[in-house]
């Protein structure tokens, strides 16, 4: 493999040839990368001098005259891959040009999560079509991100495309806490002079790192690295010129190539860039002096992210101001706030500036409107709006900013984000409706992703933005109150098809959300006499009433979930198991489906992000949420905890949080009613306690065919627009009556969840039979809940029951006509995973956890495989369980759990005769 990986390697992280990085490190615990050098450590070396006679000797190799690089060679990386060099790489190569540029992203003592940071970004990347590729660094703590390319492109145009990718991903912002991301790899343009060689990144693949699990490429779907390193090289795909100039044009990211006129990116300081007056340079001074303040006052952990953070905006102001007299300051600055390490402090510095200075800051000018030369307030002419400048005689200019007019239709008004605007853009003959978000004034890059078509053109700058929202907050435009929860909101019911209140339709209140409702009630008609009179006479008979009763009480209690959830402080999931073709699916949407006239196919669960999942479950707080496809056995570990992670925040309607560009946390709330769908149901005794679990099965759903047929035929949708209307007019307080009756009457066997899960059932059964002028008899709701928290009505098993049974299961033997064997190939064997004596079990947890994991993995077990150490805390609490120490297995003492047999057969765990019986095991 290594043989293969030295060509791999050097064509894909294809730098400086002429000079390799090494790594050294003090026994202090300073540590760095610095040029090889064949004078290095020989007489002539000034630095080797000058620790002869004890001087002075940072800065001597960066000016020495006579040093010799070493070139880079197959040998050398060849010594990396071995672990016996640490190597890095210069990617900046003369002219500006490189290869490759990466990301470096690592936790600072920041809020943000490296991996997902930098997965988000390869999110974004993939969205526009751009290979990109992830590695861990050599620490294992962060991750690099590196767009790989066929021949050298201008690193002036890679820059300003990765932080794009950035921005888009929301790891990077305006006024943003930077978190996990460091820099770029190149972090300039250009070199600044002969000597300077640019910043470097640590070549993947190094020896040691690699025995850990880190440098390592990784499958971004798994976040692991690839099984086949090589093969995944082999088939990175390197991006051109053409991709960076595609992403360049659509997201208007144009700046000058360096070197141009008015530009500093080829210069590295000096003098204003700009013809500025007096005014502008002293507000960008004003801004120096406000981030120098900044840098002094930082404390310890916050220092790195502020001095990239305030060196990034006064980087945007550069071309005001003289650079060496900014630089002078933010160095005095660093001193000045007690950093440790000047040089790496100034670097970090200097990465911030080299950010901020790939988008200038324009600053407006606040001058009168009638003076020669100001620009001022837009105005609309000849179609378009145009900024006006006057010229030294007086006369109108008018410049262009926009190809279209704007006419606004309203103005909505969302706590918490701010005022989105609907307006109508107008170009010519073409008009087209667009929702203006309050987060697309903050950049021009968003500003442009709202336009709808190459029609509507915009060619202002960053200040023109703002002068466009100027513009519209002058006009006059209606005033509404958005939300982007759909269901019950202040006495009104609004989807995307408008809003409800008892009086009839309203549209003062308006749901705004990206995700669109698919419930259509609203546009659905009121149940007639005649409806009410079939839905009585068919709606029970679709199958047992174990199953009828639940889903019909659960669907209609859905209706008042936010108030339920008020009161008990929790509203119950329902999950619909069964085997395939037991009719699950069908009766979820004929039933569930069917009562909230909803559309569309439902959720598969395994596709499912915690984000996609967040913003599903904020999107309403009654309307059902369907999610099918539930098998467990199958899911990752990453996806199981995503399951259950669902469960428990829906049932008390927790919050989960999202960072958002601004830096500022989003919360989302898991409000919607769920409803899950599988071949299998849950095992956990955490879980069941939070839902209505219904078990369906082909033979028991058989015989009520010919109900299930007339039930489907039933407008159950107009019935579900009845009970909205029922429930519109019922106040709190009656809702509060009716549910501790029904908790009153729930079975005394049921107590805590379990008992307000029935409770909450009883009441949807309630209110639908006062809807439909009939009773039910709710008694089978208790013995289904009953049924669904415990076995066959007894003591609840456990995680390590349900283990302990399976690990029973793998001790087994059969009777095979070859003779007597084992149940399983994979199994366990006494003396070696346990020993009883029929009365007592000793288990070597060690030696028989992990035969187990395995076996449950390969044969489906529905239970829940919990990590071995949780297992061996858990299995303490048990009443079977006498102890952990040292237990005699054969001929060996080994770490291991005693369990009372007896204790675990009365308990009710299903114990083989080979753990029962001494003899059978012998």
């Amino acid at each position: 493999m290594r043989a293969e990986l030295i060509p791999l390697l050097r064509s894909l992280y294809n730098g400086r040839q002429d000079v390799v990085p090494r790594r050294w490190e003090f026994n202090g615990g300073r540590a760095g990368y610095s040029p090889m050098c064949s004078v290095r450590q020989t007489v002539e070396c000034p630095i080797t001098r000058a620790r002869k006679t004890g001087g002075e000797t940072r800065g001597l190799c960066k000016h020495c005259g006579i040093k010799q690089y070493q070139p880079l060679t197959d040998d050398l990386v060849q010594k990396h891959l071995d672990g016996r060099e640490v190597l890095g790489c210069y990617p900046l190569l003369a002219g500006g040009m490189c290869n490759f540029i990466v990301g470096d992203f690592d936790n600072h003592g920041g809020d943000r999560d490296p991996k997902k940071d930098v997965l988000a970004v390869s999110e974004v990347a993939e969205v526009q079509e751009l290979a990109f590729y992830i590695f861990t660094s050599r620490s294992g703590a962060g991750f690099h991100g590196v767009l790989f390319f066929d021949a050298p492109v201008p690193a002036w145009k890679t820059r300003p495309v990765y932080f794009a990718l950035l921005e888009e991903a929301q790891v990077l912002a305006d006024d943003a806490e930077l978190g996990s991301f460091d820099r770029l790899i190149p972090m300039q343009d250009q070199l600044r002079g002969g000597a300077d060689l640019g910043n470097l990144v640590a070549m993947p693949y190094q020896g040691a790192a690699v025995k850990r699990g880190f440098t390592l490429l990784l499958d971004p779907s798994t976040m692991e690295p690839f099984t086949d390193q090589v093969a995944a090289l082999k088939g990175i795909k390197r991006l051109t010129e053409a991709d960076l100039d595609r992403i360049i044009t659509e997201w208007n990211l144009k700046r000058p190539e360096p070197g141009a006129k008015g530009q500093s990116g080829a210069s590295c300081g000096g003098q204003p860039t700009v013809d500025a007056s007096p005014g502008k340079r002293k507000y960008a001074e004003k801004v120096l002096q406000t981030s120098c303040e900044k840098i002094r006052r930082s404390k310890p952990g916050d220092q790195h992210d502020m001095r990239l953070k305030t060196a990034r905006t006064v980087g945007g102001y550069l071309h005001y101001i003289d650079e060496g007299a900014a630089m002078a300051a933010l160095r005095q600055a660093v001193v000045d706030s007690g950093a440790q390490d000047i040089a790496a402090a100034m670097q970090t510095i200097r990465d911030g500036l080299e950010y901020g200075k790939a988008e200038p800051i324009t600053i407006a000018d606040h001058t009168r409107s009638d003076t020669p030369g100001h620009a001022s307030p837009l105005v609309e002419h000849d179609g378009r709006l145009c900024r006006v400048k006057f010229t030294d005689k007086g006369e109108a200019e008018f410049k262009p900013v926009t190809s279209f007019l704007f006419r606004p239709i309203e103005a909505i008004s969302v706590d918490g984000e701010g005022e989105y605007i609907r307006a109508d853009l107008v170009a010519g003959a073409v008009n087209r409706e667009v929702m203006l978000p309050p987060d697309c004034w903050t950049s021009t890059q968003k500003f442009l992703r709202v336009l709808p078509g190459r029609e509507f053109i915009f060619t202002g700058a960053a200040v023109d933005v703002q002068l466009v929202r100027g513009f519209l907050a002058g006009k006059a435009m209606a005033q509404r109150r958005g939300v982007r929860t759909a269901g019950f909101q202040d006495n009104t019911f609004v989807t995307s098809e408008g809003g409800l209140t008892p009086e009839g339709p309203a549209d003062d209140l308006v749901y705004i959300n990206e995700i669109q409702t698919p419930c259509r009630l609203l546009s659905t008609e009121a149940a007639s006499s005649d409806d009410l009179a079939a839905i009585r006479e068919n709606i029970t008979g679709f199958n047992a009433p174990e199953v009828v009763l639940l889903i019909l009480g659960w669907s209609v209690a859905c209706f008042f979930a936010p108030v339920i959830r008020a009161i008990l402080d929790a509203f119950p999931l329902i999950c619909v198991e069964g085997e395939a073709g037991a009719g699950k699916t069908s009766t979820v949407n004929a039933v569930v489906a069917g009562i909230w006239a909803l559309y569309g196919a439902a959720r598969a669960l395994g596709e499912q992000t915690r984000f996609t999942l967040m913003r599903a479950v904020d999107g309403s707080n009654s309307i059902p949420l369907v999610f099918e496809e539930n098998k467990a056995s199958r899911m990752s570990e990453k996806q199981q905890n995503l399951v259950s992670n669902l469960i428990r925040d829906s049932y008390n309607a927790f919050e989960g949080q999202r960072g958002m560009a601004d830096q500022s946390m989003r919360s989302y709330r898991y409000q919607a009613p769920v409803c899950i769908l599988g071949e299998t149901g849950f095992t956990e005794t955490a879980i069941l306690d939070r839902m209505v679990n219904v078990s369906m099965t082909r033979r028991a759903s058989a015989p009520y065919r010919a109900g299930f047929q007339k039930m489907q035929r039933l407008p159950l949708d107009r019935l579900g627009r009845t009970v909205l209307e029922f429930a519109l007019r019922m106040d709190k307080e009656t809702v509060a009556g009716l549910l501790r009756d029904c908790w009153r009457d729930v079975d005394a066997s049921l107590e805590d969840r379990p008992r307000n899960n029935a409770a909450v059932v009883r009441f949807g059964l309630g209110v639908l039979g006062e809807v439909l002028g009939m009773t039910f008899d709710a008694a089978p709701v208790d013995a289904a809940i009953l049924a669904g928290t415990s076995d066959d009505g007894g003591p609840r098993k456990s995680a390590v029951d349900r283990i302990l049974e399976a690990m029973g299961r793998m001790s087994a033997f059969t009777e095979r006509s070859q003779g007597r064997e084992f149940a399983f190939q994979d199994h366990l064997e006494s003396d070696v995973h346990y020993y009883t004596d029929g009365q007592h079990l000793r288990l070597h947890v060690a030696g028989s956890y992990p035969v187990f994991a395995k076996w449950a993995r390969v044969h489906g077990f529905d239970g829940d495989v919990i990590p071995e150490a949780t297992f061996r805390k858990q299995v303490q609490g048990e009443g079977y369980c006498l102890g952990v120490g040292s237990i005699w297995m054969g001929t060996r003492s080994r770490k291991g759990i005693t369990l009372n047999v007896s204790a675990m057969l009365e308990k009710g765990l299903d114990v083989p005769e080979e753990w029962a019986n001494q003899s059978l095991t012998n």
